[in-house]
């Protein structure tokens, strides 16, 4: 399913009870999980409930593809040195949404690591702290955290992991949105930096009028629009993106 579903699907895995167990993950496992963990391998899914038996899980995935989440989450990654990589997550909740209180989660992983056992993926490697938010209608939350991936067997089985997850200490805890970064890791693109000069100033300021759609346009603003000035992943261009405009303004 990882290879089947790259865009939508996102696996780690967390490793307990042999050498590569990491106390994160164990934690994650042994305490969030709770007594889940009297057996391995296991599978947990957050964000699909009543899939089992395990045979019905990809019909029910697929299914709970069409269901719309007011939750948007981007994610970008540049080495910093070394093996030391600036992570900037962006998560955003739609226009008109009721509020909702998220945890933020970011984490390392590497593909087909260990090769021993071969149904190795997505392994846990290393973990940022997590921190709480509470968005409102519109609103978006940007964060900015490093990640020291070491050592790395293959840097093309590396990926960033992030998600939004109701801040429960222990399961159930919906998952609202995720998102990944596969290897090799591109930049977050800054919000309102229509002429990508890695600013925004009045340059940008002077483009957002034309870009202006309101919600719902029968007709979508331009790609570069979107890319520079929809920080709310609605494709469209309207005042909840004006107000995010202004929050990133540089001069």
């Amino acid at each position: 399913m990882i290879d089947s579903y790259p865009d939508t699907f996102a696996v780690v895995e967390y490793h307990v009870w042999d050498g590569y167990e990491l106390p994160w993950g164990a934690n994650r496992g042994q305490v969030f999980y709770a007594n889940i963990f009297q057996g391995t391998p296991c599978f947990v899914y957050d964000g699909l409930w009543d899939a089992w038996p395990i045979s019905t899980y990809i019909t029910k995935f697929v299914a709970q593809q069409a269901v719309p989440s007011t939750v948007t989450m981007s994610v970008g990654a540049e080495a910093v040195g070394g093996e030391t990589y600036e992570v900037t997550i962006r998560t955003c909740l739609e226009p008109g949404a009721p509020s909702v209180a998220l945890r933020i989660y970011a984490v390392g992983v590497e593909d087909r690591y260990p090769s021993v056992p071969n149904y190795s993926r997505n392994t846990f490697r290393v973990a940022t702290s997590t921190s709480d938010v509470t968005l409102a209608a519109g609103e978006c939350d940007v964060q900015v955290r490093n990640i020291t991936i070491a050592p790395v067997v293959s840097e093309k089985g590396l990926k960033i992991i992030v998600w939004a997850q109701e801040p429960f200490s222990s399961w159930p805890a919906d998952v609202y949105q995720s998102a990944k970064e596969l290897w090799p890791f591109d930049v977050l693109p800054i919000t309102g930096d229509y002429d990508n000069d890695g600013d925004t100033d009045m340059d940008d300021y002077l483009e957002f009028p034309g870009c202006m759609s309101g919600p719902d346009p029968a007709v979508p603003p331009p790609p570069e629009c979107l890319s520079a000035f929809d920080s709310d992943s609605d494709s469209d261009v309207d005042t909840e993106d004006f107000q995010a405009f202004t929050l990133s303004y540089t001069g």
